[in-house]
């Protein structure tokens, strides 16, 4: 016999991720909390090598009728039908390996991917994504109709189940629009499908209510949608949901050591949408009788906010002193002329990370400084010399440190981690040094086009939160 079939467990099998094999219950279903039957046993496929002495010997010990008619008790298939499925199958879990391996390589896989017995919606939803992403990837126009198709073909199924009061609260459900919008923000040319999918995600999560999102499951799919949400609530200018407390601290509740410095840098980010509504407000009204009343609500919601940052960014460096450190700049850093003319890199040094998550919660820490200090530097108001020069000292500061975490990501991008990190950081701050700081900020759009076209996505979305 020649042996068959994994022997991971069932849930490992579904998630796709190599299972320890532990009894009674392997380590990773303990871990995500999962009922866990156990390993596979060994299957052994009987098979019989065939020569052709056997052939002969067969046909001499048996003589058919011509005439006679037999019938199988079993269904025959030709080899070629055989052959195809078992390449359609391979070539689907090629394309969804590849899609994680290279565009959702930075994703938890268990945070969208819930394991469920029911996985219909979710699996199609992957599939999808996988088979366009891939077919976009190698500029197979043929793949990626394919996608397209099963992608219509999800959409269906995924209104059908919005209206089935049964279905539409199931982390099935949630767990396809997710990996829709995602598709739909990293693949499509259309700014309105993932903002669409977006604010679908935010009303089912409403709707939902915090409590929902507790077990650890539902808590992981909770956080990758959140930022999702967040995102979306920039673009749109418009207040979310998720800045209300409840949001910050309920699904957290059974497992706090979940609430890394990112989310908690998150739950900074989604008090900045309410800030560009009230300033989109303000704009809209410029010369309103009650004006000069919002402009104070909002400086000192700005102030707040400010005030916020400042304190996560005191507890991040105390808590992380030693995992960021100096390194002479590489060739990439953009050279400014000396007082002797010489050309001198613009900083001297660059930053490395212990891991990618701490350049990640940097990066973006920076990039929630900038884009609420733009906010409260365009308030319609008289401030003092010295709060002008102290938005403007912690403005260049936050881009510069942007700016010179670049070098470690790239690194790690050669290593294979996901770009897409980087892009809002970027864009925001290129936003804010295209006018003062032109170096700086031709810098910045050179490596933002260069990411952009290795990366098809539609990155333009985080422009309009600063216009």
């Amino acid at each position: 016999g020649v042996a068959g079939r994994s022997k991971g467990c069932d849930n490992c099998r579904r998630r796709h991720i190599k299972c320890d094999l532990g009894q009674p219950a392997c380590g990773r279903c303990v871990k995500a909390d999962l009922k866990c039957g156990g390993s596979r046993d060994i299957t052994f496929v009987h098979y019989e090598v065939q020569t052709p002495d056997d052939e002969i010997s067969r046909a001499s010990s048996s003589s058919p009728q011509r005439n006679s008619l037999v019938v199988s008790e079993t269904p025959t298939f030709t080899p070629w039908s055989l052959l195809g499925a078992e390449l359609s199958v391979s070539q689907d879990d090629m394309f969804v390996n590849y899609t994680r391996a290279n565009l959702l390589h930075n994703i938890e896989s268990n945070s969208i991917w819930v394991p469920e017995i029911d996985r219909k919606l979710g699996d199609a939803s992957l599939l999808a994504l996988a088979t366009i992403f891939f077919g976009t990837e190698h500029r197979d126009s043929a793949l990626i109709q394919r996608g397209l198709q099963k992608y219509s073909f999800t959409i269906e199924e995924l209104n059908a189940a919005l209206r089935d009061s049964t279905h539409c609260y199931s982390s099935d459900l949630f767990d396809a629009i997710l990996t829709m919008a995602l598709l739909e923000f990293h693949i499509s040319e259309r700014d309105r499908g993932w903002l669409n999918h977006a604010c679908g995600l935010e009303r089912l999560i409403e709707l939902r209510g915090p409590e929902t999102f507790m077990s650890l499951l539902d808590l992981m799919l909770f956080e990758q949608t959140r930022s999702l949400v967040l995102f979306a609530a920039l673009t749109l200018r418009k207040p979310t949901i998720l800045s209300r407390s409840e949001w910050k601290t309920i699904p957290w509740t059974l497992y706090p050591d979940r609430k890394t410095y990112m989310q908690m840098l998150l739950d900074i980010l989604a008090d900045c949408p309410e800030l560009l509504a009230a300033k989109t407000e303000l704009e809209s009204d410029p010369f309103g009788s009650l004006n000069s009343e919002k402009r104070q609500e909002l400086a000192i919601m700005t102030q707040g906010v400010l005030e916020r940052l400042d304190t996560f960014e005191e507890a991040w460096i105390s808590a992380n002193s030693t995992c960021v450190w100096e390194v002479s700049p590489p060739g990439l850093t953009p050279p400014i002329p000396s007082s002797e003319g010489e050309q001198i890199p613009l900083w001297s040094t660059v930053l490395h990370y212990q891991s990618l998550d701490h350049a990640n919660v940097a990066m973006m820490g920076c990039a929630v400084r900038i884009l609420v200090l733009i906010i409260y530097r365009d308030l319609p108001w008289s401030m003092s010399t010295t709060t002008a020069e102290q938005i403007s000292t912690q403005l260049f500061k936050a881009i510069i440190t942007v700016c010179r975490s670049l070098d470690y990501q790239f690194q790690e991008i050669n290593k294979g981690a996901s770009s897409h990190s980087m892009f809002y950081p970027i864009k925001v701050a290129l936003i804010a040094t295209i006018y003062d700081y032109p170096t700086i900020g031709n810098w910045l759009k050179g490596i933002l086009d260069h990411l952009s076209d290795g990366f098809a996505a539609k990155w333009s979305v985080a422009t309009r939160n600063l216009r």
